[in-house]
């Protein structure tokens, strides 16, 4: 399912990473996506206790992903 923005107005993210559905982290090319998802595998980071769900926007897939 795609995820609907609302009040944003910028261009189209690649991806959006929701941690624990709790948080969200939105990124605009694989290399962000790369970048967040290199923080959940960094013991010591915050990010590594929570659980990551990827969401890929960028066309019209909408696909989740696990991480």
């Amino acid at each position: 399912m795609k995820p609907t923005f609302i009040g944003f107005n910028g261009p189209t993210p690649y991806a959006v990473v929701v941690w624990s559905g709790k948080y969200k982290t939105i990124c605009y090319d694989k290399q962000e996506l790369e970048k967040a998802l290199a923080r959940h595998n960094t013991p010591g980071d915050y990010y590594n206790t929570l659980e990551p769900s990827i969401y890929i926007v960028e066309g019209d897939e909408g696909d989740k992903l696990t991480a």
